[in-house]
Order: structure tokens, then sequence, then C-alpha cells
């Protein structure tokens, strides 16, 4: 019909061309710039607890500052420097105790050891600078092991008495390295003898009776 419009499927305008494989309409985002924003926002976050952290870390360490000098204030300085002195003289005393030789428990031992028919004189004592540690002598190295040099002139009935205490010598606790020498008869009929050995000083220390009555083991006397 004329005066009628007529609708035309053909555009009148080019249509823009479209990009070839995109997957957005316009005004859309995309995940880069959706990663991104994460990324920043996680950053503000972190940075904020970090700072946080830090003055709650501050606050604490101010708050044991002034709890130290209160309890530091509460002591007495003189007090503590007089126990300080102490203990010092304490720790001194355990190194005398320990480099203490008690020669009176080598008595007790030799007493125990010797045999009726038997007496002795002349007795010397000397340190032995001699141990499995090298050259240190008693007095210097108390943890090692250190040993006391004796020598006797001893008396017997006869040659058999000098046998048996020969024997008893040897079965002493402590006692090693025996030499019996120079025995010979004397105008009264009786042995002379002289006895040198060394005996292990560990068994004569001071701290090592404490706790034991204070006396050394030894032998059992003997008779012939």
């Amino acid at each position: 019909m004329e005066g009628s419009s007529q609708t035309s499927f053909i555009p009148k305008k080019p249509l823009a061309p479209q990009p070839e494989n995109s997957s957005y309409s316009e005004g859309g985002v995309s995940v880069v710039t959706i990663i991104c924003v994460i990324l920043f926002f996680g950053m503000l976050a972190l940075s904020a607890g970090t700072y946080l952290y830090r003055g709650f870390l501050n606050r604490t360490l101010v708050n044991k500052k002034e709890t130290l000098e209160k309890a530091r204030s509460g002591f007495d300085v003189t007090t503590i420097r007089d126990l300080k002195r102490l203990d010092t003289r304490i720790e001194e005393s355990k190194k005398i105790l320990d480099r203490h030789i008690a020669l009176s428990r080598f008595f007790t031992v030799l007493q125990s050891a010797t045999l009726k028919t038997v007496r002795f004189s002349n007795l010397t004592l000397s340190q032995s600078t001699t141990n499995e540690g090298g050259s240190a002598d008693v007095v210097n190295a108390p943890s090692a092991f250190s040993l006391v040099q004796f020598r006797v002139r001893g008396t017997a009935r006869s040659y058999t008495s000098v046998a048996l205490q020969s024997d008893q010598f040897g079965k002493t606790k402590g006692m090693k390295d025996l030499i019996f020498s120079g025995i010979a008869l004397d105008d009264k009929g009786n042995v002379n003898f002289d006895v040198s050995a060394l005996f292990d000083a560990q068994l004569l220390r001071y701290r090592a009776g404490i706790g034991a009555g204070g006396q050394t083991t030894g032998a059992t006397s003997a008779s012939q």
C-alpha cells in the first residue's frame, strides 16, 4: 500500500567489527584486574596487621620492663653482694676439701695391715708426682689419680713373719708396687727389713670419708 512504511532488514549503518575470541562484553572487568585488586587489599590488610602487632609487642616490652624494674627495686643490693661473697667462699672451701689429704687414714690402714709379730719405725711419706694424667702432684690435681709414696723400716721375729707381712700388704687396698729390701738378722735374732710402696691417695682424701664415718677401710689384722 502507498503511504505505509516498509520495514527493511538491511541495516542502514555498518555494524562495528567485533573482536574475535572476546569473552567479555563491553564494560566488563578482566580476571587480571580482579586479582590485582585482591592482592592490593590483601597487602593493605597485612600491613595493618603488622603495624598493630608491632605496637602490641612494644607495649608488652614496656610492661615487662616496668615489672622488672619494680622487682629489682624490691631486692636488697647489699644482701645480694653478701650472698655472692658467701657463695664464693663456699666454693673455695669445697676445693680445699677436695685437695685435703687426711694422713691419719694411712696410719689406720698401716696399723690394720701390720702383723702382731712385726713392728715398724722410721716412716717416711712423700707425694708422688706421677699419675695417669702426667706430672701433676696430689695437691694441684685433686681429680687425677695420685699416689703417696712411703718407706718404712720394719723388724720381724722371723723370716716367715716377713713373708707373711709382704703377703698382707699385697692384700691391702690401695697399696701397690711393694718392695721389700735390706732383709738381715740383727744381734737379737730378729729380722730387719725395709719396705717401700705406693698408696692410692684417693683413699686418703678427706671428702672420701665423709658419710662413711671418716674411716678408711683397710685390711684386717693377721697373726702369724
